[in-house]
């Protein structure tokens, strides 16, 4: 039932109104990280309303307790580009089927944050390993909504970012190269699903291997700058290399 809930949901989106206006927002991704990094795009912070994060203070930011640090060269992969599967149930694709001009070649399954505040990272972009080509897409997933149950396997509510909200957040990055072009996710008035299917009943943070997803988005602008909103529809498929526990002895 699941399966086909999440079926029936993107059966139906679209793109970027033809009547809309294209944003010249400046390119946020495209940047570089070591050792497989995720590129440009750097997760939001889970209290919008805290201070920002402070990058000389480590992985994790001002009052971090460690982390997990850039992801390594096996959390980062390669592939030629996948047809979209939206009727292909346990086996998703790493495509995207909206917007049509954002061809997925490679994916990042890591962690970022500090251990104070763990995070699930999954990028999918467009080039090749380590730093891919800046037409990014990251959805951060809050480890400890995972371990209470606030998110997990089935329909994952997108809700706009603010003061005690984690749950998970979105990041789409389309490089000064496109048309449009800018920053958008899960900021003011954004909405969608995250639809994680897997073989188990739960996500374990102590115990990740495989997470499926399907996703359909309305992102809003989060550079200030770049008019409208982007949808953005698919699917992920990626294998997490390391646990909780790993990154946060």
């Amino acid at each position: 039932m699941l399966g086909v809930c999440a079926l029936l949901l993107l059966g139906s989106g679209s793109g970027c109104s033809d009547d809309e206006p294209p944003a010249k927002a400046p390119s946020g991704g495209g940047g570089k990280a070591g050792r497989g990094g995720s590129g440009g795009i750097k997760p939001p912070p889970f209290d919008a309303g805290g201070d920002e994060e402070d990058e000389d203070a480590g992985p994790g930011g001002a009052g971090s307790s460690g982390g997990p640090g850039d992801p390594l060269a096996i959390e980062c992969e390669s592939f030629p580009a996948e047809p979209f599967g939206e009727t292909t149930i346990g086996d998703f694709s790493n495509a995207v089927a909206d917007p049509t001009d954002f061809v997925v070649t490679r994916k990042v399954a890591s962690w970022d944050g500090g251990c104070d505040t763990p995070t699930v990272m999954i990028v999918l972009s467009d080039g090749t390993c380590p730093e891919g080509g800046g037409h990014e897409l990251a959805f951060f997933l809050d480890a400890n909504g995972i371990m209470e149950g606030t998110v997990g396997v089935g329909m994952n509510v997108i809700l706009p970012e603010g003061p005690g909200i984690g749950g998970v957040r979105v990041r789409y990055t389309r490089p000064s190269d496109l048309e449009p072009a800018g920053t958008w996710g899960s900021c003011t008035s954004a909405d969608g699903l995250f639809s994680v299917m897997t073989d188990d009943r739960e996500l374990d943070v102590n115990d990740l291997d495989n997470i499926q997803a399907m996703f359909q988005l309305t992102l809003t602008p989060c550079d200030g700058s770049a008019p409208g909103v982007q949808n953005v529809k698919g699917s992920l498929n990626v294998d997490m290399r390391r646990s909780l526990d790993d990154v946060c002895k």
